[in-house]
């Protein structure tokens, strides 16, 4: 995993080289191990290396094909690599390295977009064909590694990450559009970034520039091409998403490196530990421990010893919160308004030391029906029709009292819902028409947008692109429209957004076998009831452990559990204090998108429910995260 960035101008620069090498510095705790720069007249590219395959000078990057000239400056790892190798080696292609880099080079300059079609891994690269100037910046099916670019002044950047862009830019101003989805999902879904005029790579998505700069954009995989499979059996799912999920953990331990995984008492990670000790490739596992957490260091540990796999606990006493996330902060660039950034960074901060690669758990809940909005939206789909009409007819405070009552009771949640959510619930049930794409999003709003119009003075709320999109969901079922909508959107912009900059800032590899896109055609295949069967969620992937794992019934059985990082419990009073002190801050009350009054009238009042704690902290993060960036 690695670190790349670029310019391509209309005209010749003279300063090409210098300006270069600033965006290589800006990247260089991606890449530790070395770095490499390539200029062919007016295209200019780095390369910052952690070298994790074929550890030798001859992989460096950027790679050049010495028959084409052609050229690659890659971010990332082609898993099945070895297997396309002999592919290209029986079309005669030779081979100076055991890289993946040099068969990606190979295959693409051989076959271009057909070659990225059969690609298993995590990627984002610049791929130069010397003969042409054309430029293609490649970015991979669920958007696991980023991709960045902007073009002004007759010149496109791109890069990794959006520092070094700002920074040969020489501006940068807040585009406010973002905002409200921001506050609506914790995260921004736009193609557009927080920064006007630096946009993302999209998913799945081959962006072509030519020596006019001219973009031509394509698309070379699309999860709304899978559908389920009514014919197939439940155990024929199960032996095809297994095969699936084999495969993907077996290939994502291909390393010249040691590598670790994270461990919870969950099912997730547990299940990726227990695929991977069957390689003998993994020697260290690491579980956070903190106040603010489920404790799951018992469970994790006597897992470690069943595998006779080395344990460490990484234990978080830290309780300077302005500090520890205005740090992870200035890694992930777009603020993230999820309290559990802190562990995320203290976590990778903590294995990075000894090592260079981790296994996590990341993408198992989006694929397998395991969050909580999953769970509502199927138990509504099931709900017959006749208690919704009897509902719409009852007293909305009885009604939310006793939903709130049965929610609650049902657990799905470590912590308490108050009754606003529940009154949300009893909204969605009166609508015409529930499971259209704006009232499914609005029913898991942190903030609605009547609260977002209090707080900010904007001139338009923007639709989310995710409604959108899931209007284009055409006969699914709410339970696939939201699926479909998590690995679009939530996946890429929240999780492994998160995920990847978090873990790189220390220069660390985090690879996340359920992102295989096998596993997630195959679970795409699924009836709903083998996600979500009364209140058991993951169903297929409990199944599957039961019969083909040595996992113990107990970690199998083990109820479902987020990872939720409670900061109040963590650190006390020190948690609202910091709110106070940052949202609160003079600096804050003179932006002009800002009704002062009114901001500190919603942070000063009310009770410290779940859903207020969330939003205070959601508060807390954007205007600490507007000072790093823009103060």
């Amino acid at each position: 995993m690695c670190g790349v960035a670029g310019i391509y101008s209309r005209k010749p620069q003279e300063n090409l080289k210098d300006s270069l090498n600033k965006m290589s510095s800006l990247l260089a705790h991606r890449g530790p191990d070395g770095s490499g720069l390539f200029i062919d007249k007016n295209y200019g590219v780095i390369h910052r290396r952690l070298s994790v395959i074929d550890l030798l000078a001859r992989s460096d990057q950027p790679m050049i094909d010495r028959k084409t000239g052609n050229v690659i400056s890659y971010n990332g790892e082609c898993y099945n690599y070895k297997e396309l190798r002999s592919q290209l080696e029986g079309l005669g292609e030779t081979f100076d390295t055991e890289s993946d880099t040099e068969v990606v080079l190979k295959g693409v300059g051989r076959m271009g977009q057909a070659f990225i079609e059969d690609m298993d891994g995590q990627f984002a690269f610049a791929f130069w064909f010397k003969r042409e100037r054309n430029l293609w910046l490649v970015r991979d099916r669920l958007g696991i590694k980023p991709l960045y670019y902007s073009v002004f002044n007759e010149q496109l950047l791109f890069s990794s990450e959006i520092k070094p862009i700002l920074n040969l830019r020489n501006e940068s101003s807040l585009n406010v559009k973002n905002i409200p989805d921001f506050f609506r999902f914790r995260y921004s879904q736009s193609e557009e970034t927080f920064f006007s005029k630096v946009k993302k790579v999209n998913p799945a998505t081959i962006i072509q520039f030519d020596p006019n700069l001219r973009i031509e954009e394509k698309k070379y995989w699309d999860l709304r091409g899978f559908r389920r499979k009514k014919e197939k059996s439940f155990s024929n799912h199960q032996v095809d998403i297994y095969d699936a999920f084999e495969e993907s953990v077996k290939i994502r331990t291909r390393s010249d490196v040691r590598v670790a995984s994270y461990l919870s008492s969950g099912v997730d990670s547990s299940a990726i530990v227990d695929m991977a000790s069957r390689t003998g490739k993994v020697d260290q596992i690491f579980c956070y421990k903190s106040k603010g957490t489920v404790d799951e260091v018992k469970k994790a540990k006597e897992l470690a010893h069943f595998y006779s796999i080395a344990f460490n606990v990484v234990n978080d006493e830290s309780t300077d919160i302005i500090g520890n996330y205005r740090k992870c902060l200035r890694a992930l660039e777009e603020p993230i308004g999820d309290s559990i950034i802190w562990p995320s960074y203290l976590l990778a901060q903590f294995v990075s030391k000894n090592n260079k690669v981790v296994l996590s758990g990341e993408g198992a809940d989006e694929v397998f029906g395991g969050y909580v909005h999953h769970f509502v939206l199927q138990t509504l789909s099931l709900t017959p029709s006749m208690i919704f009409k009897l509902l719409k007819q009852l007293n909305s405070d009885f009604v939310s009292g006793q939903l709130n009552f049965i929610v609650n009771r049902l657990g799905i949640y470590p912590g308490e819902f108050d009754k606003n959510i529940t009154l949300r619930l009893l909204e969605f049930i009166k609508r015409k028409r529930p499971f259209g794409g704006q009232s499914m999003l609005q029913l898991f709003y942190l903030f609605d947008d009547n609260e977002i119009q209090t707080l900010f003075s904007l001139e338009k709320l923007e639709s989310s692109p995710a409604e959108l999109f899931i209007d284009q969901c055409e006969n699914r079922s709410p339970l696939e429209k939201i699926t479909l909508n998590d690995l679009r959107y939530w996946s890429p912009d929240y999780t492994l957004h998160r995920l990847d900059r978090l873990s790189m800032v220390h220069g660390l590899e985090a690879r996340v076998p359920f992102y295989s896109h096998k596993v997630i055609e195959k679970s795409l295949e699924l009836k709903d009831h083998h996600k979500i069967y009364g209140l058991q969620r993951k169903r297929v992937l409990r199944e599957i452990l039961k019969t083909k794992s040595r996992l113990p019934s107990s970690v199998v059985k083990h109820k479902k559990m987020p990872f939720v990082f409670f900061p109040e419990k963590a650190m006390g009073s020190k948690f609202l204090d910091a709110i106070l002190e940052v949202v609160l801050d003079p600096s804050v009350k003179k932006l002009n998108f800002v009704k002062a009054k009114e901001l500190e009238a919603f942070v000063t009042s009310g009770e410290g429910s779940l859903q207020k704690n969330k939003q205070l902290f959601c508060l807390f993060i954007f205007f600490l995260w507007h000072d790093e960036f823009f103060g």
